[in-house]
This record gives structure tokens, C-alpha cells and sequence, in this order.
């Protein structure tokens, strides 16, 4: 088996996009494609970052006889910062794995990003500080030495209210955390945060959670009274939500009047 099939072999076992492995190793996608195609050859130092990203080196890679790798030491992790949060991958190659655990620091008054329902578990342990834990609409505080598990089938984030750093050991089943996380790095725009819309008796938008980064293209669709026009509409601030938040480059614009909110809306026209 060639390099390039090897590579591509290994980045299909641990679930990677090309786009996705690229970003591990500050490559391109493009250079990605071609090495697994055998069009480019890597120095022994990309080859060896591109192995450490899926979880692997030189020395394993080349070898006839793979074992296992069952220990992972300091200089096998990976850290990701943010500005209101970081990530220290423990176990580089989990996504291949049954779990996948990071160490997660959050900073003080700081939240993630709303992940949207998906299959699976996530459990975490809190070394230092506390944090609130969000599934949809209901928050639990989880303190230090204290432990939190819940199934992923609601909207959920953790978020630190405190004036100190937050540490949390935090374990997702199946793996999810490379894509759900990856977006918490990007610069949010726009997010709605369990917003609802009611007229008397009808519903229209039932705790909605939606986040849009920068330089995404977002369509809603939907059938007709869905209520796609009402929540562009509560966006643009020409309705009020029920419940709920409207946040606008982390700015809560939710009673903003619309003339005071640097957003645009553009009308069908039918004729069109």
C-alpha cells in the first residue's frame, strides 16, 4: 500500500474530512487530495505532523505490524485556544474510537456554542471552578469534584458564570467533539438561543437554537407557516420572540428596535 492510501486509509478510520485533517496540520486541502492520490510528496516533517493528527508516527506507520497505541503521554496531545475557551485533545486519534475525551478550560464569564441535537452521551468531571450545564431550557450547576452526564439529544452547552477559570475532563460517546467543537473556534454572527413565538394560543417557533459564523451561507426551508419568515423577522427585530435570546456578535440585540440592529432584509418578490 502506497503512502497516499495509507494516509487515506488511516483518515477514513478516524472520520476526518480532508478539510478537517488539513486544518490539524496547517495544510491545505488540496495538498491533502494530491498526496493521497500520489501526486505530491511530503517532507519527513509533514508527514510526520499529519501522522501525530490521526494518531500515529513514522515509526508505527511504517512498520508491518501495527500495536496498538495504549498510553498517551504530553507530548501526544494538542491544544486548541480560543478566546473565551481552549482544548487539549488527550486522545489524538480517538475519533476512531468508541469515546473521545478533551480536557476543556473555560474562561470566566464565558459560554460554547449551542450543539444541536445528535446521537449519543457526553459525561465530564470538574477539576477546578464550576460551570452551568445547559439541555435546552433547563440548567444544572456542577461544582468541583462533581461529575455531569446526559444524553445528547437536546440542545446543549456548558458555560462558566463565574469570575475564575473552569476545568472540566469531558468525554463524548460516540466521538463528536473534533466537528461540533471545531465551530466553537470560528467567529459567531448570529445565534438564537431557545427562542419561541407565540400568537394567543399558537405556536409558531418552539425553542429554536440556531447559530451562523462568519463567511456561512444559511438557508431555512421549510413548508409554508413553519415559521421560517417569523424567525427572520424576529432576527431583523420586526417581531419580538416570546422567550428566549437573540444574540448579534455577542451583543444580546433581542429588544433592540430594528432600525438600531445593522441588519438587512431583502423581500420576495413572486414575479421573480
Amino acid at each position: 500500500m502506497s503512502i497516499g492510501e495509507k494516509i487515506r486509509h488511516l483518515r477514513t478510520i478516524c472520520q476526518l474530512t480532508q478539510e478537517e485533517l488539513a486544518d490539524r496540520c496547517d495544510l491545505t486541502k488540496g495538498f491533502i487530495s494530491q498526496l493521497e492520490n500520489d501526486l505530491n510528496s511530503p517532507s519527513i516533517s509533514t508527514l510526520t505532523d499529519i501522522l501525530h493528527a490521526l494518531g500515529t508516527n513514522l515509526k508505527e506507520f511504517f512498520a508491518d505490524d501495527e500495536d496498538e497505541k495504549i498510553v498517551f503521554k504530553e507530548e501526544d496531545y494538542f491544544t486548541t485556544d480560543n478566546q473565551t475557551h481552549s482544548i487539549t485533545w488527550l486522545v489524538p486519534n480517538a475519533q476512531k474510537n468508541e469515546m473521545e475525551p478533551i480536557l476543556l478550560v473555560l474562561e470566566p464569564k464565558s459560554e460554547l456554542t449551542v450543539d444541536m441535537p445528535h446521537e449519543g452521551q457526553e459525561f465530564g468531571y470538574v477539576l477546578e471552578g464550576s460551570i452551568i450545564v445547559v439541555l435546552a431550557k433547563k440548567q444544572f450547576e456542577v461544582k468541583k469534584g462533581e461529575t455531569f452526564y446526559y444524553e445528547t439529544n437536546k440542545p446543549h452547552y456548558l458555560k462558566n458564570t463565574q469570575n475564575k477559570k473552569a476545568k472540566v475532563i469531558w468525554v463524548s460517546s460516540p466521538p463528536n467533539f473534533y466537528r461540533s467543537k471545531k465551530s466553537m473556534a470560528k467567529e459567531k454572527i448570529i445565534e438564537l438561543i431557545n427562542v419561541s413565538k407565540q400568537y394567543d394560543d399558537t405556536t409558531v417557533v418552539e425553542n429554536f437554537n440556531l447559530y451562523i459564523n462568519k463567511g456561512e451561507f444559511v438557508t431555512f426551508l421549510g413548508p409554508s407557516g413553519c415559521g421560517k419568515t417569523t424567525t427572520l423577522r424576529m432576527i431583523a427585530g420586526f417581531e419580538l420572540p416570546t422567550s428566549g435570546k437573540i444574540l448579534l456578535n455577542n451583543q444580546d440585540i433581542t429588544q433592540i428596535p430594528p432600525h438600531k440592529r445593522p441588519v438587512n432584509t431583502v423581500f420576495q418578490r413572486y414575479a421573480l
